[in-house]
């Protein structure tokens, strides 16, 4: 049906970017880039483009590890979403170019998490909390694991946890709970178990 699709309209891009996903799950990893890079050069917005391969990448480099495919590597998904972070900056300011920044920080906050470069995702989750004003409890839970991920201290994994359960107020509704949940695992690791 795709392929149909496409020999009908092969001026729309989404046909190549809904393709390139079964050719993945084929191991057609040639035809899938080929059919990325056409998709890329037909849509509309580069900027949503660019995030789309890069989370396809991504999620194949994740997901499908083996076979491995030699043209893709996490520096190639680091690459596609750097280029739509700039493509998104030299858009005209307003919620929407801010939403979408924030998307494609969050995808490229969680490569680096999974690369274990946490100093590079400490950088851009602290972004994405200045960002939004400081108070949101997910980048606040973010900023801490990229702590514990390169050896901070207890004092130092805790304080955004601490920040990120005083936003919630009280009483602490459902969504605080995953929150106090990690604030008493970093606790018990620490041999801490009464305040655990």
């Amino acid at each position: 049906m795709l392929n149909r699709f496409i020999a009908t309209y092969p001026k729309n891009a989404e046909g190549y970017f809904r393709r390139a996903t079964p050719l993945i799950d084929m191991t057609r990893f040639d035809e899938a880039d080929h059919d990325l890079q056409q998709y890329l050069s037909l849509a509309g917005d580069k900027a949503i483009a660019n995030y789309n391969v890069a989370t396809l990448v991504f999620d194949k480099l994740r997901l499908q590890p083996e076979p491995a495919y030699e043209k893709w590597n996490i520096d190639v998904a680091l690459k596609y979403v750097d280029t739509a972070l700039s493509l998104n900056a030299s858009q005209t300011p307003g919620d929407e170019q801010k939403t979408e920044k924030a998307r494609y920080l969050i995808l490229k906050g969680m490569m680096l998490m999974n690369e274990r470069r946490y100093d590079d995702a400490l950088a851009v989750y602290e972004e994405l909390n200045r960002e939004s004003g400081g108070g949101s409890p997910t980048y606040l839970y973010a900023i801490s694991m990229a702590r514990e991920g390169r050896g901070d201290s207890i004092e130092a994994v805790m304080e955004p946890i601490d920040s990120a359960i005083a936003k919630f107020g009280t009483p602490l509704p459902s969504e605080a709970a995953n929150f106090i949940m990690r604030r008493g695992q970093l606790y018990a690791n620490s041999g801490k178990y009464r305040e655990a």
